[in-house]
């Protein structure tokens, strides 16, 4: 999955004369938590800084909060520039969306410019991040996931099908990831056969992990 499915666009940003105040509100008004410093060019917006809301409120007193309605009649009237990061990690909307979240837990940071071409045309979160992993492994509700070890160079794939299909199980989506020195499928399936499919695994020579399963919600009558 690509940067481009998952980031927020058309991107959000400010100039860097800005006041702080005013991108307060805007953090407000919007529910974002990221705001791109940008300078217009005839080419679009070109990327200067990034600020958070971390950022703003330390610019704020610390009895106030930047983002309430009491911080609306004390304005600070001085530029974003002063409070923005100006050393900005970007990535390209080409990108895989692994990448991005590679880059936001090794900076430990909250979002990504995304820029094409040197213009900036989105932003990538953490919140964007999680809900394409999420999505990449697949909802339990009707279903379950077995994670199981598998070797360096074994099929896993061919593994969770042929294993599956034997215990009437559907694959939906599987995927490897290596822990704690191992290699690891995690495989989501529909259908019935989950004991089946935990037996034939065990006595291949695979080492079953964990079985996650959920059922529908349902709702709760007050």
């Amino acid at each position: 999955m690509l940067v481009s499915m998952w980031m927020n666009r058309p991107a959000i940003s400010v100039p860097p004369e800005t006041p702080i105040s005013d991108v307060a509100l805007l953090m407000v008004r919007r529910s974002i938590l990221h705001v791109d410093v940008a300078f217009e060019s005839p080419d679009g917006p070109r990327l200067v800084g990034i600020v958070s809301s971390q950022d703003i409120a330390r610019a704020y007193p610390p009895d106030l909060n930047p983002f309430s309605a009491e911080a609306v009649g004390r304005p600070i009237q001085r530029p974003v520039s002063e409070v923005m990061t100006q050393v900005v990690q970007t990535i390209s909307p080409e990108a895989a969306i692994e990448r991005a979240a590679r880059i936001l837990v090794e900076q430990k940071i909250g979002a990504l410019p995304v820029v094409s071409s040197g213009r900036t045309i989105g932003i990538v979160t953490s919140s964007d991040v999680m809900r394409a992993f999420l999505e990449l492994g697949g909802d339990t509700e009707h279903g379950v996931r077995i994670t199981f070890d598998v070797t360096e160079n074994e099929d896993a794939i061919a593994t969770a099908l042929d294993t599956g299909k034997r215990n009437g199980l559907t694959l939906q989506s599987l995927v490897t990831l290596h822990h704690d020195g191992r290699r690891l499928a995690v495989a989501r399936f529909l259908g019935p056969g989950a004991d089946g499919f935990v037996s034939d695994v065990w006595r291949s020579g695979h080492r079953v992990v964990s079985i996650v399963t959920e059922e529908p919600s349902e709702g709760v009558t007050a």
